[in-house]
C-alpha cells in the first residue's frame, strides 16, 4: 500500500507540473509592436578599390627541394620574385574586389596606387 501510495503521489506531481507548463506556453503571443521602413541609402557614385601594399617580405615563395635547386641552378632574384608575385596577387584580389562590387551593381574600380589618381581627382573637382 505504501509504495502503491507513493506512486500516486508522483504521478500527481509530474502532472501538476505538465500541467503548470502547458498553462505558461499557452498564454504566449507575438504582436507585432512597430513597424519600421526600411532605411533608403543612396548608392555611391563610385567605390575606389586600391591594391593591397606588397612587401617582399610578407611573401614566402614555393620551399620545395624542387624549387630551391632550380632558383640556385638559375640564379633567379628570389626578392624581385617575391615581390612580383605579390603585386600580381594584389591586383587579382583588387579585381575580382571590383568584380564582386560590380556584379552587386556598384560602380567600383581598381586604381593602382601612387600620386596620379589623387592628382586626377583635386584637378576634377577644381574644375567643378
Amino acid at each position: 500500500m505504501k509504495n502503491g501510495m507513493a506512486k500516486l503521489v508522483r504521478f500527481r506531481r509530474a502532472y501538476a507540473l505538465c500541467v503548470l507548463a502547458l498553462a505558461g506556453c499557452a498564454g504566449a503571443a507575438v504582436t507585432q509592436q512597430a513597424q519600421r521602413a526600411p532605411a533608403d541609402y543612396a548608392q555611391p557614385t563610385q567605390i575606389v578599390v586600391y591594391p593591397f601594399a606588397a612587401n617582399p617580405s610578407e611573401v614566402t615563395l614555393n620551399q620545395s627541394i624542387v624549387q630551391r635547386a632550380y632558383r640556385d641552378a638559375t640564379g633567379d632574384n628570389e626578392s624581385a620574385a617575391q615581390l612580383q608575385i605579390a603585386h600580381d596577387t594584389a591586383r587579382a584580389i583588387c579585381q575580382q574586389v571590383v568584380s564582386d562590387l560590380s556584379g552587386q551593381g556598384y560602380n567600383a574600380v581598381c586604381v593602382a596606387r601612387g600620386p596620379t589618381w589623387q592628382a586626377a581627382t583635386s584637378f576634377s573637382s577644381m574644375e567643378r
